[in-house]
């Protein structure tokens, strides 16, 4: 479950160099939204953040806690338990999934009719060079060959 944040949220991330257009666009997770996890960050347009309850491990052994910071995002959703830091440019466009690390990167942008290539036909093990596998999210090799 979602919900918008807290006028006592909105002063903390203030407080924490954090800006948006408009605060009312930002929705964050009912459960385990950690307003001293944001820093740095400005809002833009459509936001939705998930719980900040777990660590996220960058190697083995080494594990971060779950943060935004350093940030400019725009028309984002970002999962459970993401570290977003340090990004030059923007995140626009994006939906982040559960568990991901983004970190030292400059723009990641898509535009609204992006299919990251779901749907094209390709050919796979097919010396006609015929088209006989459609790209899908979730292919697997296994599929593809079959």
């Amino acid at each position: 479950m979602i919900r918008k944040l807290t006028e006592l949220e909105i002063e903390r991330l203030e407080q924490q160099g954090c800006t948006a257009e408009n605060w009312s666009n930002i929705d964050v997770s009912e459960d385990g939204f950690r307003v001293e996890m944001i820093k740095n960050v400005s809002f833009m347009g459509d936001v939705e953040i998930g719980n900040m309850l777990t660590s996220v491990e960058l190697e083995e052994g080494f594990m971060r806690p779950s943060c935004i910071s350093d940030a400019t995002l725009r028309n984002v959703k970002i999962g459970d338990g993401c570290l977003v830091e340090h990004v030059h440019g923007y995140i626009n466009n994006y939906h982040i999934g559960d568990r991901v690390i983004v970190s030292n990167v400059g723009i990641l942008s898509t535009q609204p009719d992006t299919t990251f290539g779901n749907g094209t036909v390709v050919s796979v093990l097919n010396e006609g060079g015929d088209g006989n596998v459609v790209l899908y999210d979730g292919l697997t090799a296994q599929v593809a060959s079959s």
